[in-house]
């Protein structure tokens, strides 16, 4: 029986764990038997930390749209979500 596989994709602030925070969990279900995405999801996170992003990492996320959708609270996923 094969296995299938999660692949797990984090966005951040930046590389340093002391001082950037994650801004986004992307996940893809993956069925290497078929070689189909069997299902996909995304999450945006509030930062725990005030913004202090690495310019190149800010120009990236301004082009993706990424941190235009972090200044919409409503998109952020919640604490009582995982509950």
């Amino acid at each position: 029986m094969v296995q299938k596989i999660l692949f797990v994709d984090l966005e951040t602030t930046g590389l340093n764990f002391h001082t950037d925070s994650i801004s986004e969990v992307g996940v893809v279900l993956f069925d290497p038997e078929t070689r189909t995405i069997m299902d996909r999801a995304s999450w945006l996170v509030r930062p725990v930390r005030e913004f202090n992003c690495d310019p190149v990492v800010l120009e990236m996320h301004t082009k993706n749209g990424l941190w235009e959708a972090l200044g919409n609270p409503e998109k952020h996923l919640r604490l009582s979500d995982w509950q």
